[in-house]
């Protein structure tokens, strides 16, 4: 899909962003919708009950943003942009916990661009990328 993508943080910040783009976005006919769905897993595990970081390693997806059509703005040639902690959550069962500030959790974080396959649990990874904070 030539996808192109960045993941970008200050040092000191709470706030993380994700960009994704096509790399022949605005040229010739525009592809059939192709839904990405972005996991950012902080440092540490998250607390189930809380939201809050555990001292354990972070397991699993982390905070994910809803699926995005990656040719949505294929005609503009325009970037999707992801704002981190505003457009994450984390999913447990039925509960859902807003994503928490970069500054809560320092250390290595990783970001998966995951292309999503039709449902919740149909999915698979297509980019790993991360930042230190």
């Amino acid at each position: 899909m030539d996808l192109l993508s960045s993941v970008s943080h200050t040092t000191g910040s709470d706030t993380a962003s994700v960009a994704l783009r096509p790399k022949n976005a605005g040229e010739g006919k525009r592809p059939a919708p192709c839904y990405i769905s972005v996991g950012v897993q902080p440092p540490h595990e998250t607390d189930r009950a809380t939201g809050r970081p555990l001292r354990s390693m972070g397991k699993g997806i982390g905070f994910t943003s809803k699926p995005v059509d990656i040719y949505s703005r294929w005609s503009s040639g325009g970037t999707i942009e992801l704002k981190y902690p505003d457009d994450f959550r984390a999913h447990f069962g039925k509960r859902t916990v807003d994503a928490i500030p970069v500054g809560d959790d320092r250390g290595d974080w990783t970001v998966v661009l995951y292309h999503v396959d039709g449902g919740p649990t149909k999915y698979t990874s297509v980019v790993c990328n991360g930042f230190h904070a």
